[in-house]
């Protein structure tokens, strides 16, 4: 980004205000080139002074504009944060309470699992047991 310094800047020439170490006194940028320029003329007037310290205020004046903006996003990503990690402790009391949840299940599962197998091995017992009956009873009948 380039801001030219009206009347403050020969004509045809722009202030760098890209970055802060890009301003040195009497850095300029060609607009034709976009090549940076550095002039070594001493300060031979007021108006020549005037000029330069019209640049570096402009130059301040931008840098506290940046620094407020840098703070302001700043303390907005401290609330985004705050907010991320209270839904992420949500989430986590959630899978926390989910994985209780399904731990209880598979248990009783279990349980009833358990409590089925005893019940089918009672009941091929006593299937076993009325097939030899009538078993028997079939043998007496042919005899």
């Amino acid at each position: 980004m380039r801001l030219a310094v009206l009347g403050a800047v020969p004509a045809g020439q722009y202030v760098s205000t890209r970055w802060a170490e890009d301003w040195r006194p009497g850095h300029v940028v060609d607009p034709s080139t976009s090549v940076t320029t550095q002039y070594d003329r001493a300060v031979t007037s007021l108006d020549d002074l005037d000029r330069r310290l019209h640049i570096v205020e402009a130059e301040v004046a931008r840098m506290r504009e940046q620094a407020a903006i840098t703070s302001s996003d700043a303390a907005a990503a401290r609330v985004l944060a705050g907010g991320a990690d209270r839904d992420v402790s949500e989430v986590r009391a959630e899978l926390r309470a989910h994985t209780q949840a399904l731990n209880a299940l598979r248990e009783t599962q279990l349980e009833q699992a358990q409590k089925m197998s005893d019940g089918f091995t009672t009941l091929i017992v006593g299937i076993a047991q009325m097939t030899n009956l009538l078993q028997k009873i079939s043998e007496s009948n042919d005899d």
